[in-house]
């Protein structure tokens, strides 16, 4: 008796702890179907089994679509067990004891369907396994409703999603977009049928969508369209259209519509977009198509058009009626032939394959052909090749051969002409040459009889002054100047000789420079004198520096002569900008000179006051004039009388 007193008690122990169990179940299956993401669900199953079991390990494994997802574990790392991936992918029961006695295979499901496989190995207590396995079946049934509810939560998240996202599409097109019931009647329109059509939606109810078109576009619908859609085809085309202020405008649509699983339509929608400019454009460019071939038409210049074909072959395709003048061929015979075909004689040249060149990629061709006839040249024709769009060219031509027979006679005098200029600079070189050894030697040879005169001229004055009479003395003072004169213009026009002779060596000049060496090399003629130089930042040039500092020379020279008579001379020498030409300048307040003279200035020998005055040889702006000309300049002269003058030049 005592014996099944214990017994009975034990029945009672564990018939309260299995109801304590189903109530604790039943309070954590409340938090369960909660739950809005698988995710979420296999963590509450967790912590309902956790809780009820204690067990070792949980692993679960989702199926979808019949296939194994990526597994979730506690502890986490047995989510990458090689031997439990294996376990759950070959189990296809509702539950299964694992081999150790301890735990078992769950299957979790839903109407039929499985949606995952739960593994449950070491529980606390395994007398009691029968129990739990019961309590751990009641809770898969409830584990599959949360699971699937949160897999059509997440699709219907994804949905919505979606929704959203066509939605953004759709409002944000610059398509036109439509969409209306089997009647006609608009269910939906996006803001860019809105602004195409000037009605909002509730304004487009109102009207059914063929109140759009104009009778010629209802036509098409009906003939067209309809059966289309009707077949369950898509249509698109060009039609004409109302907006809401009866503006009429041409636009592109394609049309198609919604069926539902027995091809009952269920809505038709529409893409749409407004064609007005492209129509303009078309219109201009057969316009411009229409001027380019009366040019064509009317141009002297010959022209080919051909067409390269995704072969390779490049077929005539048409000429003007000045090809035809020029060539003296009906060119139309060769339409429809490829250019070796019309032309065997260009086959084995360069043109075929350049004119192929151009009508693929666009690149500019010109070459002058040259025609053979019995190994002559009978004729040459300029040829120009453009691309008139992608894949058509035309080459252009003209007759040049009158011109390059010019060219010949031209090239063939100029090459005379040269020889010609070569034999007379020969022979100018030997005249210059002759007339500078004359000049040497006549200079020297007029030296020694001038040297005598002036010596005597000096002894007859030094030794018999006494003795001569006024007059005459004055008359071997005169003698003695003259032959003195005569000496400087011998060495002057030694001097502009020798200019030719000397070799032009440019390099970077400082002016400045060259003008403080000229200043003092002429102080001796500044003693006794009062005079204001007012030098510039002149600009650096390329020039021979001996050359130039004598241009400085002469020009400084000249100017403090000819202001002389002035209490206080005044020279600036400066510098001006005309043209992006730099212009030097040495300005004085002299005496000036009259501008109708002023031609005079730079030849040899010339002087345009008098010699008593103003002493000189009349060489020192000629040396200025050569030596400016051959560094590729030119000097000119301002003056006013008795206000001064100014010498410009440039380099």
């Amino acid at each position: 008796m005592e014996h099944e007193g214990n017994a009975s008690t034990a029945a009672r122990a564990n018939a309260n702890q299995y109801a304590a169990d189903y109530v604790m179940m039943f309070d954590l299956i409340g938090n369960l179907v909660k739950v809005m993401t698988e995710t979420e669900a296999i963590e509450e199953i967790f912590d309902l089994f956790t809780m009820l079991f204690a067990p070792r390990s949980l692993v679960y494994a989702p199926v979808i679509g019949g296939k194994l997802g990526d597994f979730q574990s506690r502890p986490a790392f047995l989510a990458d067990d090689e031997a439990m991936k294996s376990r759950l992918t070959s189990f296809d029961e509702d539950y299964a004891w694992t081999g150790s006695g301890d735990g078992f295979l769950l299957r979790i499901g839903y109407q039929g369907e499985t949606l995952g496989v739960l593994a449950i190995e070491g529980i606390a207590f395994p007398e009691y396994k029968e129990h739990y396995l019961n309590l751990a079946l009641t809770i898969v049934s409830v584990c599959g409703l949360a699971i699937a509810n949160a897999r059509i939560y997440q699709q219907i998240k994804q949905t919505e999603e979606e929704l959203r996202l066509f939605k953004t599409v759709v409002e944000s097109s610059q398509e036109a977009i439509a969409i209306s019931d089997p009647e006609g009647q608009f269910v939906y329109i996006n803001p860019a049928h809105e602004k195409l059509f000037g009605r909002s939606l509730e304004e487009a109810r109102q009207v059914n969508y063929r109140d759009y078109y104009p009778p010629e576009s209802i036509e098409t619908l009906n003939d067209t369209v309809a059966p289309a859609l009707a077949r369950g085809e898509s249509w698109e085309g060009e039609l004409d259209v109302f907006d809401a202020n009866g503006r009429r405008f041409p636009l592109w649509e394609r049309a198609d519509s919604v069926r539902d699983a027995e091809g009952k339509m269920l809505y038709g929608f529409g893409f749409m977009h407004d064609i007005t400019e492209q129509k303009q454009m078309e219109e201009a460019l057969r316009e411009s198509e229409k001027k380019f071939r009366n040019i064509i038409e009317a141009i002297p210049l010959g022209m080919h058009m051909y067409q390269l074909e995704p072969d390779g072959r490049l077929l005539f395709i048409g000429a003007n009626p000045a090809a035809d003048q020029i060539l003296g061929v009906d060119n139309h015979q060769f339409v429809g032939k490829s250019i070796e075909e019309a032309f065997p004689a260009l086959a084995k040249t360069e043109i075929p394959e350049q004119y192929r060149l151009v009508a693929s990629s666009g690149q500019v061709w010109q070459t002058d052909q040259i025609v053979y006839e019995e190994n002559q040249i009978a004729g040459v024709f300029g040829v120009h090749a453009f691309q008139t769009s992608p894949g058509k060219m035309v080459a252009a031509f003209l007759d040049i051969t009158g011109r390059k027979r010019a060219e010949t006679e031209i090239r063939q005098l100029n090459e005379e002409l040269e020889q010609h200029v070569k034999k007379r600079t020969a022979q100018l070189k030997a005249a210059y040459q002759e007339l500078e050894a004359a000049a040497y030697t006549m200079s020297h040879d007029l030296r020694t009889p001038l040297r005598a005169i002036n010596g005597f001229s000096q002894i007859l004055l030094e030794d018999y002054a006494p003795q001569l009479p006024a007059e005459a003395q004055d008359y071997l003072n005169r003698i003695s100047h003259g032959a003195q004169r005569m000496g400087e213009l011998i060495d002057g026009l030694l001097s502009y000789l020798r200019l030719g002779r000397q070799p032009l060596e440019k390099k970077t000049v400082s002016p400045v420079d060259l003008i403080h060496k000229v200043l003092a090399e002429i102080q001796n003629e500044l003693a006794e004198r009062q005079v204001e130089f007012t030098i510039g930042q002149l600009p650096e040039c390329q020039a021979d520096p001996v050359l130039l500092e004598r241009v400085f020379f002469n020009l400084l020279s000249n100017a403090l002569k000819y202001t002389h008579q002035r209490e206080v001379a005044k020279i600036e020498v400066g510098w001006t900008k005309m043209d992006d030409q730099i212009i030097y300048f040495v300005k004085d307040n002299g005496v000036g000179f009259d501008m109708q003279y002023a031609h005079k200035l730079f030849g040899l020998f010339q002087q345009l006051h008098r010699v008593d005055e103003y002493e000189g040889t009349g060489i020192g702006l000629a040396t200025v004039q050569r030596i400016i000309h051959r560094h590729g300049g030119r000097v000119w002269a301002e003056g006013v009388m008795g206000q001064g003058a100014t010498f410009y030049f440039t380099l």
